[in-house]
């Protein structure tokens, strides 16, 4: 879907951004070659301090409240948005694993709830490890509409 974001007094575009979570309730690992160690209750501390972080930056005046291109934010943030940029939950909480793909996804879900504004969900690999692309283009925390794709004008002219 395609929106438009103005800012009324500057032309600025401010927003978040995390990648590659890959949360899992599970012991620490190791990628498939065994070169980098892989911290699957961690990341869902990470992104919880990322959530911190984000929800601690300056607040602006409501005058200079930014209109968020896909969603409204929730407080007078700086951030117009949130991009996470997919792998937000592991591949090994896949049926064939550990079987705890939804719970695992609502877990880091919760915590991008406390954002102070709301995230744009990309699919990531580790996203179509865990589920099909049907169910993908049903999840209604993509929030993509009719689209599989996210597209805005952040500012006019």
């Amino acid at each position: 879907p395609v929106s438009s974001m103005s800012s009324s007094s500057t032309n600025e575009l401010i927003f978040g951004v995390i990648a590659d979570v890959q949360w899992a309730d599970a012991d620490d690992g190791y990628n498939y070659g065994r070169t980098v160690k892989r911290c699957f209750r961690g990341s869902l501390r990470t992104l919880d301090r990322a959530v911190d972080w984000w929800n601690n930056l300056p607040s602006t005046s409501s005058a200079n409240m930014k209109e968020n291109a896909f969603t409204q934010t929730k407080t007078n943030t700086p951030l117009h948005y949130i991009a996470q940029l997919g792998d937000l939950i592991d591949g090994i909480n896949a049926a064939e694993k550990l079987n705890q793909r939804d719970s695992a996804l609502q877990s880091a879900l919760d915590i991008l709830e406390r954002a102070p504004a709301k995230p744009v969900n990309i699919v990531g690999n580790h996203e179509l490890y865990n589920f099909n692309r049907l169910e993908l283009s049903q999840a209604t925390w993509l929030q993509h509409g009719d689209a599989e794709y996210y597209s805005f004008i952040p500012t006019p002219g």
